[in-house]
């Protein structure tokens, strides 16, 4: 297992920053005060 790495298990972690930035403002839109947590 020592050989294992995010890249060969399945992950892209420049194509998952890049989503994430992407969702960031839709996610501000479903902040409301109601609502506790971390405001992006």
């Amino acid at each position: 297992m020592k050989n294992l790495t995010y890249k060969k298990s399945g992950v892209d972690i420049k194509k998952a920053s890049s989503f994430k930035s992407k969702i960031k403002p839709l996610l501000r839109k479903s902040f409301r005060k109601e609502v506790s947590g971390k405001r992006f």
